[in-house]
């Protein structure tokens, strides 16, 4: 499911030129519950993890609770969130049409003449593309305590180009929460929330 996405990413994006910085998201949410920020949510502890893990929860953590969500310890929580942090690297081949125009004039048996010639070439191309892939997913805590059945309430994705994740990462993260309990799957102009403190 995630290779479809990630080329449901880059295709698009190549095509249009990446004019505008945009990215993949997708949300997913199990019909049979209803979240919201007020939802009762803990968050993995990354504590032990690498340090680009940790950085990632710290910021994810930091964007959540600016947007309304309140974690708590998991003994209290009904939900459990975790995370997946990747990257894929693809490679696009093919042609671009490229239009020439030629402008000639001269005289022919006394007769001047001018006119213009429009040739199409095409231009071989190859552009690898690096995409950072944000997976999250939220649990049922109860579901798995009672029956040990890990059961997905939420899932939520972005694919964005590694470079524009990097620049953008809270970006990035305060667009996919805009559709957290919701379903959704589609390409987004990446915004800045001018509500944010700039740091």
């Amino acid at each position: 499911m995630r290779n479809l996405q990630v080329i449901a990413f880059i295709a698009p994006l190549f095509l249009s030129g990446c004019f505008s910085p945009s990215i993949y998201v997708s949300s997913l949410t199990d019909k049979n519950y209803q979240i919201s920020k007020n939802s009762k949510i803990a968050i993995y502890d990354s504590v032990e993890e690498a340090i680009e893990v940790k950085s990632f929860y710290s910021t994810l953590r930091q964007e959540m609770e600016r947007l309304g969500f309140q974690f708590i310890p998991s003994q209290n929580a009904d939900y459990f969130l975790v995370a997946n942090i990747d990257e894929k690297s693809s490679t696009i081949s093919g042609v671009l049409p490229m239009s020439t125009n030629s402008y000639s004039s001269g005289t022919v048996g006394g007769t001047y003449y001018s006119g213009t010639t429009t040739s199409t070439s095409y231009v071989p191309y190859t552009r690898r593309y690096t995409v950072k892939t944000i997976y999250l997913v939220l649990l049922d805590i109860n579901r798995y305590t009672n029956e040990k059945k890990v059961v997905h309430v939420w899932e939520g994705y972005i694919g964005a180009e590694k470079e524009v994740y990097e620049k953008n990462t809270k970006d990035c993260l305060f667009m996919l929460l805009q559709y957290f309990g919701t379903n959704f799957k589609g390409h987004v102009d990446l915004k800045h929330d001018k509500t944010r403190t700039q740091q």
